[in-house]
């Protein structure tokens, strides 16, 4: 854990019903915060962030240098209780950003961000990069479901690259049957970048917490009985994980 104060962002799931390969030139990034936060006063951190913060990431993603940003509340999972989160289409542009944009709070908010340090003291940074998903990550933050699912997978480092491989060929195609269906809003398969032990990260949305608990049950029995082999090597590579519900406090384009 870090104690400093820091401004961030988190990873989530995106959407559509298309099955869009990400291409490499198409990549996406998030800057991801996970905070964890007094839980008496985390409320108040959101309206902090919104007044406060807010108007200075919008100033940088109107100026082009974010393709969105946002904070997630804890709804279930472990000890994270916020994620703040921005996101862009250039890695060299989201570090230079959030370089500029801790500057600019420490100069003009400073009062606000030794705040949000009181409430929220400790925190985890990670930068993820799409890999597949539903649509691009920046079309999907225009209308952001109120619920996500998160899942974050602890891999070999030798054989994550495998585990993208056999997300695109036997869990997308029912991911994707699923937003078809509207049992999902959205999913996305993320890489780990930069941080700490999670290596990739499987993220879904949708209308609320129940569908979506249930959408994920269902489709993981469907990718077992559709292709057990494939399920089997998965798990060997992606041995052990952790699940989190978030609500979707703050979602800006």
């Amino acid at each position: 854990m870090k104690r400093s104060f820091c401004v961030a962002l988190v990873v989530l799931g995106v959407l559509s019903v298309a099955n869009v390969a990400m291409a490499q030139d198409d990549s996406s990034y998030i800057f991801a915060v996970y905070y964890v936060c007094d839980q008496n006063r985390e409320g108040w951190s959101d309206t902090v962030t919104e007044h406060f913060f807010g108007p200075i990431y919008d100033r940088h993603v109107k100026e082009g240098h974010l393709s969105g940003w946002g904070r997630m509340a804890h709804n279930a999972g472990g000890e994270w209780r916020r994620l703040e989160y921005m996101a862009s289409n250039d890695l060299n542009t989201l570090l230079d950003t959030r370089d500029a944009i801790i500057e600019e709070i420490q100069a003009d908010v400073t009062d606000a961000g030794q705040e949000l340090t009181a409430m929220c003291p400790d925190h985890d940074d990670y930068i993820w990069q799409q890999v597949e998903g539903s649509q691009p990550l920046g079309e999907q933050l225009a209308d952001r479901p109120a619920a996500s699912y998160s899942t974050y997978f602890v891999c070999d480092v030798a054989r994550q690259e495998r585990a993208d491989e056999i997300v695109k060929q036997a869990y997308a195609p029912v991911l994707n049957r699923f937003v078809q269906e509207g049992k999902l809003k959205s999913w996305t398969w993320f890489g780990h970048v930069l941080g700490g032990k999670y290596r990739r990260l499987l993220s879904y949305t949708a209308d609320d917490h129940k569908a979506l608990v249930a959408a994920v049950d269902q489709y993981s029995e469907q990718v077992q009985q559709e292709n057990p082999e494939l399920s089997t090597e998965f798990s060997s590579i992606c041995n052990s994980h952790t699940d989190y519900l978030w609500d979707n406090k703050i979602s800006k384009p």
